[in-house]
């Protein structure tokens, strides 16, 4: 639930009960006599196993019938060929909750604090973004900067405990980070005293609109988190540890976030929202009423992502008709008299589908 930022490698775990100590020996110990350039490439499989043990595999080397991992600790191929991992082992495999959303356009209010800062707003933009570009899945994410639009989540600047850059909720549980109602929280301060760029920024907003979609972390019970009051159920179609997920618990700071997505990652979205309606929602982010600067100007779709056509129309009862049609999804809605005013809106996405018009009556003073 919480994201928190990985500064130090980890401690060397010990296997209680397969190896005496973890504690290097005062006389060092010499590798099987074997000549280093005869060294060979460690099957993945192994990797796997020796990872699920507890050890880190990184510099692990390969002299037959022997690795010798974290610098010096002997493991026997023929041991790991034997060894009994059930299937209640921790393995670091996706898992999601026992609740799912129930809805599958989701409203994301962001107050002025976000869309006034671009570093903010980019990185969530961009998170959106790369959510709506999930193929086979029917989620679709809008942003609303007015909340007379009616939103479903919102994402609010807090100061968190240390070490922690976001809280989220779960599907269900939309008071389990303390704030009621579904939430992001966000500590801006910390995360500006990390100067993370706005691309950091959409990994850390992409990876906590995972869990309130229903994503536990992809490492979870290798962290010991436990099932939880949210439950945890791992996918049948994803049978490995995904390292480069983004919904692995620890933030790594030299992560520059250029990539989102693992395909694990898409495959788990995909498996638990597949795409087989459209159901595609459009809404329109201006307030019930305002002045004419307040309602004039550019607008784009509440919906992030790629769009083939944007249509808006604006009318009222003394003839006034306004209307656009373009695949650019920068409408400029012109300088409006007082008076009342229908807007209708609709879009079509690179999905193939069509969302219905969204109509709102809407005052300029």
């Amino acid at each position: 639930m919480e994201k928190q930022v990985w500064r130090y490698m980890p401690l060397f775990t010990c296997l209680i009960g397969i190896f005496t100590a973890c504690k290097k020996a005062e006389v060092p110990q010499q590798p099987p006599d074997t000549d280093p350039i005869q060294e060979k490439k460690i099957d993945s499989k192994y990797l796997l196993r020796i990872h699920q043990l507890g050890f880190d595999t990184t510099g692990a080397r390969n002299y037959d019938s022997l690795f010798i991992v974290e610098g010096d600790i002997p493991m026997a191929k023929s041991f790991l060929d034997t060894v009994k991992l059930s299937s209640s082992d921790k393995n670091g495999r996706h898992a999601y909750t026992n609740t799912l959303l129930n809805m599958n356009n989701i409203r994301i209010f962001l107050s002025e604090t976000f869309w006034g800062n671009s570093t903010y707003y980019q990185g969530i933009l961009r998170a959106v973004q790369e959510w709506n570009g999930v193929t086979n899945s029917s989620l679709n994410f809008h942003t609303i900067s007015h909340a007379d639009a009616g939103y479903n989540w919102e994402i609010i600047n807090a100061t968190l405990p240390g070490g922690i850059l976001a809280l989220n909720d779960y599907p269900g549980l939309p008071d389990i980070n303390g704030v009621p109602g579904y939430n992001i929280l966000v500590d801006m301060d910390y995360i500006n005293s990390l100067n993370l760029t706005y691309r950091q920024i959409s990994w850390i907003i992409a990876h906590e609109i995972g869990h309130m979609v229903g994503l536990r972390h992809s490492d979870w019970d290798l962290r010991g988190e436990g099932t939880g009051v949210e439950g945890a159920n791992y996918f049948p179609n994803i049978p490995v540890e995904d390292y480069s997920s983004l919904m692995r618990a620890i933030f790594d700071i030299n992560n520059d976030g250029s990539v989102l997505f693992s395909s694990y990652d898409r495959t788990a979205i995909s498996t638990l929202y597949p795409l087989h309606f459209c159901n595609l929602q459009t809404y329109i982010d201006l307030p019930n009423s305002g002045p004419s600067g307040t309602i004039s100007g550019s607008i784009y779709p509440s919906y992030r992502g790629s769009v083939d056509l944007v249509e808006w129309e604006i009318t009222n009862n003394s003839g006034f008709s306004y209307t656009y049609s373009d695949a650019d999804p920068e409408a400029v809605i012109p300088i409006l008299a007082p008076g009342t005013y229908t807007f209708r809106h609709r879009i079509i996405i690179s999905k193939g589908c069509t969302s219905t018009w969204n109509v709102r009556t809407i005052t300029v003073l």
